[in-house]
């Protein structure tokens, strides 16, 4: 269940951030000292814990999505079996608070715990970039944006930091096959109005995936 491992998440975490917060902030710390290194341990296992939020957004979406099923299975357990108001997060009749809800999470909990993880080891910024994009993904839809907009948003966003970082010859050949995709549109020989991104562009994806966990490893 996600609830237990959610909530001991948080605990140790408000324990342990302000040391650890302190600690980066004073400069160069010492990683060969144990005390230093079991701290490390407890934050980089509250990374692990909330890392969905570095995901693409279709990912942090859903999973997201299922934890607050899961919360509120155990709310409904708390109104109906104990006779108690459940939480916020656990509440059903709450569940359109879900965005503002992710929103105060990232905020409190995700954002400066990768914030400080990408001060240390630059590798990592990637996965603070990510948790930035779904913050403000889940912004929006507090806002009032549709969330098929934000989709679309998101994909587009993406795509373009693909585009970005793929080898120049990559580019041409994907153009290339695009192109070709939208002749075989136009022409009716496919009954489908999207194109679907190219080997090629997936293929610089992974490349450039497997680049960022080297860097990190």
């Amino acid at each position: 269940m996600f609830v237990v491992p959610y909530i001991v998440c948080c605990i140790n975490m408000y324990r342990k951030r302000n040391n650890f917060f302190e600690m980066v902030e004073c400069g160069n710390p010492d990683w060969t000292n144990d005390d230093n290194r079991d701290l490390l341990r407890a934050m980089m296992m509250t990374a692990c814990d909330v890392s969905a939020i570095t995901k693409p957004w279709e990912v942090q979406q859903r999973v997201a999505e299922m934890v607050a099923s899961e919360f509120f299975e155990q709310g409904d357990m708390e109104r109906d079996q104990l006779n108690q108001q459940p939480i916020a997060m656990m509440d059903r009749e709450k569940k359109d608070d879900l965005p503002k809800m992710q929103v105060g999470f990232i905020d409190a909990i995700c954002m400066p715990v990768y914030k400080t993880f990408s001060e240390i080891w630059p590798g990592l910024k990637p996965m603070y970039d990510g948790v930035m994009n779904n913050r403000k993904n889940w912004q929006a839809i507090s806002d009032g944006t549709k969330e098929e907009d934000v989709a679309q948003s998101s994909q587009n966003n993406q795509d373009e930091d693909i585009a970005e970082d793929m080898p120049q010859s990559t580019k041409q050949t994907d153009i290339a096959s695009k192109k070709e995709s939208n002749v075989t549109m136009h022409s009716g020989r496919s009954g489908h109005g999207k194109v679907s991104m190219s080997s090629q562009c997936k293929e610089a994806l992974a490349q450039k995936n497997r680049s960022k966990m080297c860097s990190i490893v």
